[in-house]
């Protein structure tokens, strides 16, 4: 219900490109539920703006728009799946390239699991990158951190496994107990 306000609050203040975050974020819960009905809906919304020139300037984390969308896409075998991650990946590459620091340029990719996602996508698809590696078991408790902290009373008791959804399957698997909360 939070994102469904969320979006009725942006179209009321005229604010379409900050509607696309709640949007995103009913993908991302609708494909956790299998609910893909509800997924493809709110997927084709976010890809008809982007189509029609929509703009993605103002929210926090376009790429995590991006990512659901190709989330979406991938799991139906949509072609436009390959459009949306080369879109991704040139906004995820031209935000890295603000990084003088291997570090700091790293940091930037794994701390967020809709970046790493993205990386990870890019990659596979045989595209080159400015940053190599994996995240640290460390980035990733402080990310669990972070999130259990700002939403402590808000989490579903499902937490731990929906994380799951953006973190890579060999990471889950190699340190299920991060999982346990």
């Amino acid at each position: 219900k939070a994102y469904q306000r969320s979006i009725v609050i942006r179209n009321e203040l005229e604010q379409p490109a900050l509607a696309m975050e709640p949007l995103a974020g009913l993908v991302e819960a609708a494909l956790y539920m299998n609910y893909l009905e509800t997924a493809a809906r709110e997927a084709e919304q976010i890809l008809t703006y982007l189509k029609e020139g929509g703009s993605l300037s103002g929210t926090e984390e376009p790429l995590r728009v991006y990512y659901a969308c190709y989330q979406f896409l991938s799991q139906q075998k949509d072609p436009r799946a390959q459009q949306i991650l080369q879109t991704a990946k040139q906004m995820l590459e031209a935000q890295v390239s603000n990084f003088k620091d291997e570090q700091a340029r790293k940091l930037f990719i794994e701390n967020f699991p809709w970046r790493w996602a993205l990386h990870q996508a890019a990659l596979a698809e045989g595209g080159e990158f400015p940053m190599a590696g994996s995240p640290s078991v460390s980035s990733m408790v402080s990310l669990l951190s972070t999130l259990s902290f700002m939403t402590v009373g808000t989490l579903p008791d499902e937490f731990p496994s929906m994380i799951k959804i953006f973190l890579p399957a060999a990471f889950a698997a190699e340190s299920p107990s991060i999982f346990t909360l």
